[in-house]
């Protein structure tokens, strides 16, 4: 990792360019807290803190950004050409951490149920399922270590 970092300063150097601004990832321990206004930029914070490179997340926030952010994805970006009985289990298990800690209210699960439901078809409000990550994730601020998956996306 050292190495490929003083490459990577060496290359900015040779190209005279601005370093990329280094990415600080939350420590899995401290509060997690977002000031941005918009659910849309909150979402994206969470994302740079909470959710690794590749893999799932060691939190069940970090987990949850990650899960609606793939299923946004992987709609809306590539019209589900990809999507298979992992993404299934992946959009199952956004319900289950989505009712652990403290749930959403529950007309705002009904609403994240009825969306896995049509996105399980390939349908579906996929953003309406990162507005709903936020909000609980506001509401779960203390981190929740994340058990191992039963998915590999």
């Amino acid at each position: 990792m050292q190495a490929t970092s003083v490459a990577l300063e060496r290359l900015y150097e040779l190209f005279d360019v601005p370093p990329v601004r280094r990415r600080v990832q939350h420590d899995g321990k401290s509060a997690i807290v977002v000031r941005s206004a918009l659910w849309e930029e909150q979402h994206q914070v969470l994302w740079e803190l909470l959710v690794p490179s590749s893999g799932s997340a060691s939190t069940v926030q970090g987990e949850v950004v990650r899960i609606s952010g793939r299923i946004q994805n992987d709609l809306e970006g590539n019209e589900g050409v990809n999507w298979d009985g992992g993404h299934k289990r992946m959009a199952d298990a956004f319900l289950v951490h989505m009712a652990s800690g403290v749930p959403l209210a529950e007309n705002l699960m009904s609403v994240a149920h009825e969306i896995v439901s049509a996105v399980k078809g390939k349908n579906g409000d996929a953003r309406r399922l990162c507005e709903l990550t936020v909000k609980w994730a506001a509401q779960n601020p203390t981190p929740m270590k994340l058990a191992t998956p039963d998915y590999d996306r």
